[in-house]
């Protein structure tokens, strides 16, 4: 881990930002980037009208909290057909990422000035869900939420459609 400006501890990888999340007691703005957009990706989206090329990838901590409360518990996500996340999914983000599967428009926020995506990845008879924030004044493309089916929930949603 580095030091910031002020002294902080910075994150230079995902396990170091969980960690500094579960040990910080003073309520801060902690991200780590996890690289740039590759081409292969950037060119996925050129025909959607957005082009990432340059943009580089980020995790915060607010994602994580998010992610860790609304999709870590095993019974509320069961009951929505997924399975909870764990610290070690997070581990998967840039894999995810790098490697997606498939990459959609999911469209803006309700304010209609942030633009969304998902990318879907199967890792280990699992199917991964990330949705990614398009911040265009940083140039980051960041993570809003995650979520995962097992491949048998995953096909069970995809057959009732």
């Amino acid at each position: 881990m580095k030091t910031d400006r002020n002294g902080n501890l910075q994150p230079e990888t995902v396990s170091e930002l969980l960690y500094l999340i579960d040990t910080e007691t003073t309520p801060r703005f902690i991200f780590v980037l996890v690289g740039e957009m590759n081409l292969s990706t950037a060119m996925t989206l050129s025909n959607t009208g957005i082009d990432l090329t340059g943009y580089t990838r980020m995790i915060d901590n607010s994602a994580i909290i998010h992610v860790r409360k609304k999709h870590g518990n095993s019974v509320t996500e069961s009951a929505r057909g997924q399975v909870a996340i764990t610290d070690n999914d997070f581990e998967e983000i840039e894999n995810i990422i790098e490697y997606p599967d498939s990459i959609s428009y999911e469209g803006k926020d309700k304010s209609g000035n942030t633009d969304f995506l998902k990318f879907e990845k199967y890792i280990s008879r699992t199917r991964y869900f990330l949705i990614m924030e398009i911040r265009n004044k940083r140039i980051r493309l960041s993570l809003k939420t995650m979520y995962k089916r097992s491949i048998k929930n995953y096909l069970d949603k995809l057959i009732t459609k």
